[in-house]
């Protein structure tokens, strides 16, 4: 959602914005060092417009193995007079929080939460195949999801209500496999490519291997079935994205610092 914003806003020159994926960097700070031209507060001292912010995405790694990294680049976009927004998922955004109150810093919050009752039953009166889903309690908490709800649209309709499982492996045959069509990669090659994003997301392996390993036509395909985020030109965001990872992840908590404004909508 804050990268389609950053992108939107590319041609306006009142603001600049570096957009990092905090699970694509090493896990500690002289490793990152490594793999740069340049100190952290050289390269965001660059940016000359007068909004500039710096985009955390997957901030909430900070929980598990990147805290050192997150430190690291929050510290160093301070210095450099920049702003700094954090994207994480509710269950890891305690620990970016606390990461980012150093230096008697206050953060301010932006929850996005999943959709209300009435969504969800607006959506499944438009949708057939939502229906069951709507009517129990545990899968309802899966269409809080709007992602969930934005694949089983793109997927074709199965034309009988779903059980949360049902949904989820309608979603696979329909979208990651193509129906078993082979007119945007082979439904197999597809395959692969989530099971290696996944395991990819899982194990934090090397980002140019698991590149060199992807079907090229199998990713295009992924990406103008929805289940792919698009390529982007900006930072950070070399690797391939999926939004299957969102389909199963709780809602995501935003947070600024340095008195930065709600992103425009």
């Amino acid at each position: 959602m804050t990268i389609d914003v950053v992108e939107h806003a590319e041609s306006d020159d009142g603001w600049q914005a570096i957009v990092i994926n905090l699970r694509h960097l090493p896990d500690n700070h002289l490793s990152l060092l490594d793999h740069l031209s340049s100190p952290l507060t050289v390269l965001f001292g660059e940016l000359t417009a007068p909004d500039r912010l710096v985009i955390i995405d997957g901030a909430e790694a900070a929980a598990v193995a990147h805290g050192d990294v997150f430190s690291s680049v929050v510290r160093s976009a301070r210095e450099a007079g920049v702003k700094v927004v954090a994207i994480a998922a509710t269950e890891g955004s305690a620990a970016a929080t606390e990461l980012m109150k150093s230096g008697n810093v206050a953060p301010t919050q932006y929850v996005v939460s999943g959709l209300t009752d009435e969504e969800i039953d607006t959506a499944a009166g438009h949708f057939s195949g939502l229906q069951r889903l709507a009517h129990d309690p545990r899968a309802r908490e899966l269409l809080r999801r709007p992602i969930v709800i934005d694949l089983l649209g793109r997927a074709d309709n199965p034309g009988l209500p779903l059980s949360d499982v049902e949904a989820l492996e309608h979603i696979w045959r329909s979208l990651v496999r193509n129906g078993d069509r082979r007119d945007a990669g082979a439904p197999d090659a597809r395959e692969q490519v989530m099971l290696r994003l996944a395991a990819h997301a899982l194990d934090k392996g090397n980002v140019d291997d698991l590149l060199s390993r992807l079907d090229n036509d199998a990713v295009e395909g992924l990406r103008r079935s929805g289940v792919i985020l698009p390529a982007s030109g900006l930072p950070g965001t070399g690797c391939p994205n999926s939004n299957m990872t969102c389909s199963v992840s709780t809602p995501l908590r935003v947070t600024s610092s340095q008195n930065a404004t709600p992103l425009p909508r």
